[in-house]
């Protein structure tokens, strides 16, 4: 199943996201962590053979399932800088720069990330954001994506992921967030 969270490059912007946000487990009425992960050039890392493995798995067979295999397999791209041009090189993980499919496939291979976390969360594109009233429940959850990332070839992006607390008590503005990490850092 594809989780209804998850979609393509919508971002934050759309009133359904904030619906889902106001109606999860955050409350306004303590400091609530949020946290924000990005995954490193995450459409390009995908591993293809585990891709096909879970379109596979997802009940993506016969001839539709040999034309994705062909399309993502065997590509190969060159260099061009000024007017000089490298040999072709094999590509050998990555969904299609261009192909309308690139998101839907990245959609796919991303999808089961969800599956074991304990907080809310939103996926789109490749930003996942978990929400919760639990510090401890999101640290977990940081380690089940970091078990996720190296079970799948994936890598998170340090610098680009960042944990913020909501509360409506301006007392607590002051306060740190809490001491939260995912691979290391």
């Amino acid at each position: 199943m594809i989780f209804n969270l998850a979609s393509g490059t919508t971002g934050m912007q759309s009133p359904s996201s904030w619906s889902i946000i106001k109606s999860s487990s955050v409350t306004v009425y303590r400091i609530n962590p949020a946290v924000s992960i990005d995954f490193r050039k995450a459409f390009d890392k995908v591993s293809i053979p585990k891709l096909i493995a879970k379109l596979k798995y997802y009940g993506i067979r016969g001839n539709v399932s040999k034309w994705l295999e062909n399309f993502l397999t065997g590509r190969t791209q060159k260099i061009r800088i000024n007017n000089a041009i490298s040999e072709p090189m094999v590509v050998s993980s990555g969904v299609s720069q261009g192909s309308v499919l690139r998101p839907l496939l990245f959609i796919m291979f991303i999808n089961d990330i969800g599956n074991n976390l304990e907080s809310d969360f939103l996926l789109y594109a490749d930003d996942l954001k978990l929400f919760g009233t639990n510090p401890d429940s999101i640290a977990k959850d940081l380690d089940t994506i970091s078990s996720w990332c190296d079970n799948w070839q994936m890598t998170v992006a340090p610098n680009k992921c960042e944990c913020i607390r909501f509360s409506h008590i301006k007392k607590y503005a002051k306060l740190r967030s809490p001491a939260l990490s995912i691979d290391g850092v």
